[in-house]
């Protein structure tokens, strides 16, 4: 059995200091809902960032893009309970 202390950690501990940001990729998959909030919100969050969303409709909107509701109204719904500010 190997011994720990043996082992080396050169390839697994990186030089760059912690506050050194680097390029990250992102990948989302799906733009509905949750992926149009990762898009407004994540590059608010973090740095450097190459964001990538992915779905499998032409448009944006995901499910509700992709099913149609017939006889789906809005009736007497309060319209902000759904909504999200951006500031």
């Amino acid at each position: 059995m190997p011994s720990a202390t043996n082992h080396s950690f050169g390839s697994i501990v990186s030089d760059r200091t912690i506050d050194n940001v680097r390029p990250l990729k992102v990948i989302c998959i799906g733009a509905g809902v949750s992926g149009i909030l990762a898009a407004i919100n994540l590059p608010k969050q973090v740095q450097q960032l190459d964001l990538a969303i992915y779905d499998k409709n032409e448009e944006l909107g995901g499910t509700w893009f992709g099913n149609k509701y017939p006889g789906c109204a809005c009736g007497e719904f309060s319209l902000h309970v759904g909504t999200r500010k951006f500031q």
